[in-house]
């Protein structure tokens, strides 16, 4: 199972269309990596 897919079915969990646009898709992927990045980020400063 790839991310995409991942996303796609955590989308469908929260009530979205089970057939979500791929464009809403990617946006809504974009959105996770951004803000799991950003965590990342956090977390080195803190430790560093």
């Amino acid at each position: 199972m790839n991310f995409g897919t991942v996303v796609q079915h955590m989308m469908y969990g929260a009530r979205n269309d089970p057939n979500s646009l791929p464009e809403t898709l990617a946006l809504e992927k974009d959105i996770v990596v951004e803000y799991v990045t950003d965590l990342m980020q956090i977390k080195h400063r803190i430790l560093a």
